[in-house]
């Protein structure tokens, strides 16, 4: 009874007790989460900044399409309007259906690429990249409070599935080539 008694105690003392090697395990589990946060948090760094490049990209080409519509539809209009019935020329119609032409290109190439729709989707990936990227960071801020390694792979794997929802949007709309390979997204 003494024997089973010393062994029981024994048992009791060990499991009340954490070993050193779960200790090392935990932390490697801990360590390992966190080097993931980090990653996650440096590739939404990298496509907001991306979103954000793009979006100032098609803004800029979106105002010199719109510019060169009003400013090809404003001579074209004047040209024709100027006129005199009378004494119309070859030269006054070749001016004037030359400017209809490059005003239809533009107005084509405006409708095409559609600039100014791309820009609220730069915009919106930009915007949520950085709110998941202010999330995670709070995550690792937090992150000596989470003690359970189920804990943390939850919030890692929440994060990680909005961090691939957002990867594929960004694949729908896509990231220009040059500014791609400037940040690093290829």
């Amino acid at each position: 009874s003494d024997v089973y008694k010393r062994q029981e105690e024994h048992i009791s003392e060990e499991d009340m007790f954490i070993n050193d090697k779960d200790v090392e395990d935990a932390e490697k589990v801990v360590s390992h989460y966190h080097a993931d946060f980090e990653s996650l948090l440096n590739r939404c760094l990298i496509y907001k900044k991306a979103h954000s490049d793009c979006k100032s990209f098609h803004f800029m080409f979106d105002k010199i399409i719109k510019l060169s519509i009003l400013s090809l539809s404003t001579i074209t209009t004047y040209f024709i309007s100027s006129h005199d019935e009378e004494h119309v020329t070859f030269e006054d119609l070749e001016i004037d259906r030359k400017l209809t032409f490059a005003t239809t290109l533009v107005s084509g190439i405006n409708a095409i690429f559609n600039f100014g729709e791309k820009i609220d989707v730069h915009k919106s990936l930009n915007t949520e990249y950085l709110d998941l990227f202010n999330d995670i960071e709070k995550t690792i801020r937090l992150f000596s409070e989470k003690e359970e390694k189920e804990d943390i792979r939850a919030i890692y794997e929440e994060h990680y599935k909005i961090f691939r929802d957002l990867n594929k949007r960004t694949s729908e709309i896509g990231i220009i080539k040059y500014i791609k390979v400037r940040h690093g997204t290829t």
